[in-house]
């Protein structure tokens, strides 16, 4: 079975250490991934925060409202997951850490732009967003 995510990107309000490498492209100052389980038929989020790693279910209503957002606010990719273990260390471990991991993604991405731009070059297809936000 192939496994697609959607991967998100969007501007944070929180303030932090991340700030300085994304001061540029603010409204990439975050990524998040969400999948449909066709299976369970649940959406699955999977986020790295200052909360911490968060994997869970969220309701379809909840999603409904989170795309509407992002259609708006954000950029969206889908992308497959890639079957090949990463071998260069997880950290360090801020929100792109996992995602990069997540999408088989092996090259080192710093920032959530550059790591918009490598799944772009590795076939992560815009999905929705606003060009005005890229």
């Amino acid at each position: 079975m192939v496994e697609k995510w959607l991967i998100c990107f969007v501007e944070t309000k929180r303030w932090g250490w991340w700030n300085v490498f994304t001061i540029f492209r603010k409204k990439f100052s975050h990524t998040f991934a969400l999948r449909y389980n066709s299976l369970t038929q649940s959406w699955i989020l999977f986020e790295w925060s200052s909360k911490g790693l968060i994997i869970d279910t969220v309701p379809r209503d909840y999603v409904a409202c989170m795309i509407s957002e992002l259609k708006e606010n954000g950029v969206v990719l889908e992308i497959e997951k890639k079957p090949h273990p990463i071998t260069f260390p997880l950290l360090p471990l801020y929100c792109v850490s996992p995602i990069r991991h997540l999408c088989g993604i092996k090259k080192l991405c710093l920032t959530p732009y550059s790591l918009y731009c490598e799944l772009q070059k590795n076939g992560g297809v815009f999905k929705f967003g606003t060009e005005n936000n890229i």
